[in-house]
């Protein structure tokens, strides 16, 4: 298979693929070498036939060959037309003598998002080129492997999150997801090892919220005596102000910071109390009289657990007692916290506290250094499996702990830190546990570390108190830290206010963490890739870290300033009803390839590419628009061989590129192709 198979098979893979994931899909075809080419390869998808609508925007004013070529290839592929046109704007007398601009938006723009709206489809195929035309080098693919675990209101891998969930963004604030993508990939991967973290892994292009630290130009000279007494000179360059980006994976390099947010937990729906009937299930005997639950089989005189029950903070702190230490016997119906012998302060923690919440008396069963604080009721016991799972390696915080108020959440996270941490580390055979401790501490503004213990010891998960978030844990969770910060290496820079990469808006206050890259290397990789649209911020957070994805919205509008993913092998299996998708086959094509595949299918092409009397057309669009270019080239072969030599950019013949600055970007993020 030469290079030309595999561009033809991996657009008829994105056809396909696209056609299968969408209901409603069309395809723009302007006439020019590419839409055609591309509506060749529809045709060779599909076997001959092409199973949806092809849109013709019909501006009024194309090269006359245009409409011919259209009528005459539509009869004969059998195409269902869409002619789409601006009626109102013609009959108003729009054209590019008022301004190219205007006249494009109009004529294009406009006339594409009503037939967009008329028809309610839901993704589009265009025959863009990546090397076309610069605003079209933004065009990127962001995707991170399956196991890759997003930062939300349920912890979860990406390949797991679904339309509807709630993901935390680099402000810090849960948004919602509107849409999930997935594509086949295989290529290499970047890994970027940050100084407090999981290594995370993505495509070479996929943006970090990052910032290279640069030099400001300026010198000063310096004079050092070191340990054995010799005295250094030399000159070293002060370090300048860097500045706020999205970056892409492969930009970012060793000693660049990427950015941690301090998260931002719900406001409203604060859990106070706990209604123990809408958590247990009622199928193992349980029932429900006077207020009170009771198991059917306890004895006559047992007065039953209170059906609801006040959530306080000596309550939040056993919970973590027993998320640490606690595990349920379903057969004997005892609940068991296993502590060491001395630990007595805690034992009757337990003790008064279970008494006080639910009335019920434990008592303790003490075997050489250990002891055993046991409480015998069924519904205690279904409780806390219900709210903390069962398991060491299967233990999690309750699913409202992102509900509770501060002081609950900190005695919460105290009682699981004196169950299995100590000093500023904890440690975990649950990485869903690890997880959530690592969010809950960083809604109090306290950043960790997160790491596997070691190859041997590979479920265990580390979290460890670091930075100056040691100081704040010892006076909020009453933790006191074994090893004193100190920053000699510069790792992290905690700010109070989230950065921006653009000047306008709001400052959040929320703040984070900048946290340095210790190594980044590229692997080899093969599978499926996920990437998430999340609505408002269009960002979200892999493995902590602030990534960023903003897809078009609801008017049909680019985000250009953010360079945001326009599809091309990259399916969108989920999204917004109030959105719609641009899906690019030829994307990884250039202009080369292009002819060259012309030549080898024998693609009928207009005869306005071809030379006469030493000028041609290199691209096609109205007539008052486009210019012809110096050539002789008469055949596909000799544009072939023109195109391996000019230095000319192929949009060099279209006006309106001339007319303003930064003209496509701004069409585009209107919503043109």
């Amino acid at each position: 298979m030469d290079y030309l198979d595999k561009l033809e098979s991996r657009t008829i893979f994105i056809i396909r693929e696209a056609y299968h994931e969408f209901k409603n899909i069309a395809m723009l075809w302007s006439i020019g070498k590419d839409s055609t080419s591309l509506l060749w390869m529809v045709r060779k998808a599909f076997f001959g036939k092409i199973p949806f609508p092809i849109i013709h925007i019909d501006t009024s004013y194309k090269i006359p060959e245009i409409y011919s070529f259209r009528d005459k290839y539509a009869k004969e592929w059998n195409l269902n037309l869409i002619i789409s046109r601006n009626e109102e704007a013609i009959k108003n007398g729009v054209s590019p003598d008022k301004g190219r601009f205007e006249c494009c938006n109009a004529l294009k723009t406009e006339a594409l998002k009503q037939t967009i709206k008329k028809y309610g489809f839901k993704a589009l195929l265009l025959g863009i080129r990546r090397d076309e035309h610069g605003i079209r080098a933004k065009e990127r693919v962001f995707c991170f492997p399956p196991s890759t675990l997003i930062y939300g209101k349920e912890n979860n891998e990406i390949k797991k999150i679904k339309q509807g969930d709630y993901v935390f963004t680099h402000t810090g604030k849960l948004r919602k997801v509107l849409g999930v993508s997935k594509r086949n990939y295989s290529d290499k991967l970047i890994e970027i090892k940050p100084a407090y973290g999981m290594p995370i892994l993505s495509s070479h292009n996929h943006p970090y919220l990052s910032k290279k630290t640069r030099g400001s130009g300026k010198f000063i000279k310096y004079k050092l005596e070191s340990f054995d007494g010799k005295v250094y000179e030399g000159e070293t360059e002060i370090t300048g102000k860097a500045a706020n980006a999205w970056i892409p994976a492969s930009e970012v390099k060793k000693g660049d910071w990427i950015f941690i947010p301090k998260l931002s937990l719900p406001k409203k729906n604060k859990i106070h109390k706990i209604d123990i009937s809408k958590i247990i299930d009622f199928s193992n005997g349980i029932i429900i009289k006077n207020k009170r639950i009771y198991y059917k089989s306890a004895h006559s005189d047992h007065a039953g657990v209170p059906q609801v029950i006040k959530l306080n903070p000596s309550l939040a702190r056993i919970f973590g007692y027993y998320i640490a230490e606690g595990s349920f016997n379903a057969r004997s119906n005892q609940v068991s916290f296993a502590f060491s012998k001395k630990e007595k302060s805690l034992i009757n923690d337990t003790l008064k506290t279970i008494k006080n919440s639910f009335g019920i008396d434990g008592h303790v069963r003490t075997r050489d250094n250990s002891s055993e604080v046991l409480f015998s009721s069924k519904v205690l016991g279904l409780l806390f499996a219900a709210l903390f799972n069962k398991g060491a390696k299967n233990k999690n915080l309750p699913s409202f702990f992102l509900h509770l108020n501060k002081k609950n959440l900190q005695e919460l996270i105290k009682g699981c830190w004196l169950g299995d941490g100590s000093n500023e580390r904890y440690s975990t055979r649950s990485s869903k546990l690890a997880y959530q401790i690592r969010i809950a501490l960083l809604s109090l503004g306290i950043l960790t570390s997160i790491r596997i213990k070691s190859k041997r010891e590979s479920k265990q998960r580390i979290i460890e108190i670091v930075g100056h978030s040691k100081k704040r844990f010892g006076e909020m969770i009453g933790i006191k830290s074994k090893v004193k910060f100190v920053d000699r290496l510069k790792l992290v820079r905690e700010v109070k206010e989230t950065p921006r990469v653009e000047k306008k808006g709001p400052h959040l206050t929320s703040g984070g963490f900048w946290i340095k890259v210790k190594s980044v290397k590229s692997m080899a990789y093969t599978g499926k890739l996920y990437n998430l649209e999340v609505e408002s911020d269009g960002t979200y957070l892999a493995e902590g870290i602030a990534v960023h994805n903003s897809p078009r919205n609801q008017e049909f509008k680019w985000d250009y300033k953010n360079q945001p993913p326009e599809l091309w092998d990259q399916f969108k299996s989920r999204s917004d009803d109030n959105s719609h998708i641009r899906v690019h086959p030829l994307l990884h094509w250039t202009e080369l390839d292009i002819w060259k595949y012309v030549q080898r299918e024998r693609i009928p092409i207009t005869n306005l590419y071809f030379a006469k009397n030493g000028k041609r057309y290199r691209s096609l669009g109205c007539l008052p628009c486009c210019s012809l270019i110096d050539s002789n080239a008469s055949s596909i072969s000799e544009i072939v061989e023109e195109l391996k030599t000019t230095r000319i950019a192929e949009r060099s013949g279209r006006a309106q590129d001339k007319e303003r600055a930064y003209m496509m970007q701004k069409l585009r993020s209107l919503g043109y192709m």
